[in-house]
Parts: C-alpha cells; sequence; structure tokens
C-alpha cells in the first residue's frame, strides 16, 4: 500500500485525520506547532488487549479491521476501562431497541430486554384498563412516557452492557488460551463483531405483529 493511502492518526488522541490537517479534529492538537507530528497506522504496534479489542468490536481477526463502528465502541470501551463509567450513548440502540443488541450477538440481553419491553406494554394496558376515567391524552402521555423512558435507559447503558459482554469473553479467551495471543484474537473474533441474522429477525418480529393484530381484530 502508498504512504499516500496510509491512515494517519492524531499523537495525542489516535483520531484519523485529514491528509496536511494542521488541528486534530476531535482533541485540538495543535500539529504544526508541536514537535511531535501525526503517526501512521502502525497497527503492528499494537498492545496485545488493543488487538483483542479490534477482533471483539470488528469480528475479525485483520489487525487493520476498521468496520461496525470500530471507533465508537473503542472510544466507549477505553473510557469505561479507565474512567470506570457506565454511562454512555448508543444510537443504534436509540433507532432499533433490542435488535441492535441481537445485532452485536448479545443475544441473551436482546431476549431479556425484549421481555421486558412487552412487560411494560402489558403495564400500560393495565393502566388503560383500570384508569378508564382518566382523560385520553393523559393515558396516551403515561403510555409515551414509560416508551420514552426505557428508551433512554437503554440506550445510555447499551456500550456498557456490550463492553460487560466483551469483558467476559476477554477472560474466557485468557483462560482457554494462555500464551498463545493468535488463538485469543480468532476467539474474540468468532464470539464479536455483528449477526446478520438480526434481519430474520425482525422479519419474523413483523409476521407476529401482524399476525397479532389479525388475531384483535377478529377478536373484537
Amino acid at each position: 500500500m502508498s504512504e499516500e493511502n496510509e491512515v494517519v492518526k492524531c499523537p495525542r488522541c489516535g483520531t484519523e485525520l485529514v491528509p496536511n490537517a494542521l488541528f486534530c479534529s476531535k482533541c485540538g492538537f495543535n500539529l504544526k506547532d508541536n514537535q511531535e507530528t501525526p503517526t501512521r497506522d502502525a497497527t503492528a504496534n499494537a498492545t496485545p488487549e488493543e488487538k483483542l479489542m479490534r477482533a471483539y468490536i470488528t469480528g475479525s481477526d485483520n489487525p487493520k479491521a476498521h468496520e461496525d463502528n470500530y471507533d465508537h465502541y473503542r472510544e466507549a470501551f477505553i473510557k469505561f476501562e479507565n474512567f470506570h463509567s457506565k454511562i454512555s450513548w448508543n444510537w443504534g440502540t436509540f433507532w432499533y431497541g433490542e435488535l441492535n443488541f441481537w445485532y452485536r450477538k448479545n443475544y441473551l440481553v436482546a431476549i431479556i430486554l425484549f421481555i421486558l419491553r412487552v412487560a411494560l406494554c402489558v403495564v400500560s394496558g393495565t393502566i388503560i384498563d383500570y384508569n378508564s376515567y382518566l382523560d385520553d391524552v393523559v393515558i396516551i402521555l403515561i403510555v409515551i412516557g414509560i416508551s420514552i423512558i426505557y428508551t433512554f435507559v437503554v440506550s445510555m447503558f447499551a456500550d456498557y452492557i456490550n463492553y460487560k459482554r466483551y469483558k467476559i469473553h476477554l477472560v474466557l479467551a485468557k483462560n482457554n488460551y494462555p500464551d498463545d495471543l493468535s488463538n485469543q484474537i480468532k476467539f474474540m473474533a468468532e464470539r464479536g463483531g455483528i449477526t446478520k441474522t438480526v434481519f430474520l429477525v425482525l422479519i419474523i418480529l413483523i409476521i407476529l405483529g401482524l399476525i397479532t393484530k389479525c388475531c384483535l381484530f377478529e377478536f373484537y
């Protein structure tokens, strides 16, 4: 690969830079006046922990893999590791809910959250049934409020939940393949990344929703 096509990064925060940049677009590091110069993407010098994290996030044992929102999850995981924070923001979860966890192979969490969402729908229905004296607008606001709170809470902790799964598999990788970084990376790549079965799950949910709607229509 030619030098012009290599990825150039900020020496302070590691953010990818545009060619001939004077300042880092993320941390504002002065690239012109400082003696430090932008560094090439030296993945060969990455630590074992960085290689394992990259393999898990991207689902690939390619040391240069950079897909599947690598930068977002890497930044979030490092923040959780260094600052012991638990709060972040995940737009994928905000828009797609439980399906985003399934997409990231976090199947158990996806199922649990789906059950929780159904339970919240049942609670909302109960509120409507037993509070018929309430104004329709109030009932709608209560239902919407419950949905909004659920969505925001899950979106705020989605990255941390994925981080905890990463840590579990990191321990498993090191226990199963002690002193064998190559197999540890392959293990993390297989357990991480994404799954395209999420689209099949989405189709199934749509079909189930249509069947349920038809059944309720016939019932009433």
